[in-house]
């Protein structure tokens, strides 16, 4: 018996009745337990099959790890079989040869069959045999559906048509538990899955209103407050970006290259009688859900300056160039425009100073690092790490 890192499964050793060795996954810790009301239905099941096929000892064993046990058997007065019974595998009974197989294991007179004929369960006069395995939906063995008997069976292909039909209905309802399982799973994971929805955007209106207070907090002109309702406008259309993405993707991590072109789609759409060109090399790379809020607001930020500042009406050809590269555990993202240039006085308020000052402090939260480079035009390259 050994495991399997891969599956999860206990690999469980067979001895078949021509004495090979059969390994088979089984024992999977992943699956539900039975509830009362299908461990009810199939003790009527054995009942049936027993009646059915006319032999004294109807049986669903199970495999669990290195044992075969008797997990319900027929109500007769008869005690060869007492539940819960174990068996080691390696004996060489009936069930471990159905076990090995997909099809139905019938024996109609072991002692007359020199492959059966010393097999243990003669010694308690269980002489025929016939039997199927029980599997879950995805293929792991449950046990076997079996009837003993201590005469020999007839050769009735009713009998083999009878145990295919038990066999189906054992494993229809254990598709049903398996079925069952999931949903609940699933909706363990979407009641999870709301509870952070509705944390995140708590999180990230909470940043928009800090960015306002800080807004806020300088003297504003007429010309300086209608941008800075547009820079607010678009930084809520960055959330609701993100969260579009974030539904859709269905992961907590986004394809930042998308978002980037989002971004800029609904920049140059809502620029004011500019045709404004985009000049993008992005490559494709997964960051943190959470990440892309404060990568959204540094691409607000100098989305902002460039349409404030440097693309003014008589600008001949308006371009903004983006560069996304991956590198590893980081990324480098690089932003120019051509306009005349970022010049701002980290002293002076609020416009360009209080906007690459804002630059620099997410950076620095973010663990990452921001170089400006020299003009022409206002040119970044941001180093920022992908996961929080």
């Amino acid at each position: 018996m050994g495991k399997d890192s891969g599956t999860g499964y206990v690999i469980s050793r067979l001895r078949r009745f021509d004495d090979k060795a059969v390994y088979v996954a089984a024992s999977s810790r992943s699956k539900p337990e039975l509830p009362a009301e299908t461990k009810e239905k199939w003790q009527r099941l054995v009942n049936h099959v027993a009646v059915a096929l006319r032999q004294p000892h109807a049986l669903i064993t199970r495999l669990d790890q290195d044992t075969l046990y008797v997990f319900l058997h027929n109500e007769t007065e008869d005690a060869t079989f007492i539940k819960y019974d174990r068996f080691p595998l390696g004996l060489g009974v009936y069930c471990e040869t159905t076990l090995s197989g997909d099809t139905v294991n019938f024996v109609p007179d072991s002692l007359s069959d020199e492959a059966w004929k010393d097999n243990p369960s003669v010694e308690f006069s269980l002489i025929s045999y016939i039997g199927v395995p029980i599997r879950w939906p995805d293929g792991e063995l449950f046990g076997t559906l079996c009837a003993l008997g201590d005469k020999p069976m007839p050769e009735d292909r009713a009998l083999l048509e009878d145990i295919a039909l038990f066999k189906s209905i054992a494993e229809t309802d254990l598709q049903l538990q398996l079925e069952k399982q999931e949903t609940t799973s699933h909706k363990r994971q979407f009641d999870t899955a709301i509870s952070e929805v509705h944390h995140r955007v708590k999180n990230h209106l909470n940043i928009l209103c800090s960015l306002i207070q800080l807004d806020m907090a300088c003297d504003l002109s007429k010309e300086e407050f209608v941008a800075y309702q547009k820079k607010l406008t678009s930084q809520i259309k960055g959330v609701a970006e993100l969260h579009t993405l974030l539904a859709y993707e269905g992961h907590e991590t986004v394809e930042l290259s998308a978002y980037i072109r989002r971004m800029m789609e609904n920049w140059i759409k809502a620029a004011p009688n500019r045709q404004v060109r985009l000049d993008a090399s992005l490559e494709k790379l997964e960051i943190s859900g959470r990440r892309v809020v404060y990568f959204g607001m540094l691409l607000n930020e100098l989305v902002t300056n460039s349409f404030t500042h440097a693309f003014g009406p008589d600008h001949p050809d308006p371009t903004i160039t983006l560069a996304l590269e991956d590198l590893g555990e980081t990324f480098r993202f690089t932003y120019r425009d051509n306009g005349p240039g970022f010049r701002a006085s980290l002293d002076s308020c609020p416009a360009q100073s209080l906007g690459i000052t804002m630059l620099f402090e997410i950076t620095v939260d973010l663990g990452g690092r921001v170089t400006q480079e020299e003009g022409p035009g206002a040119s970044f390259v941001f180093v920022l790490p992908k996961l929080l």
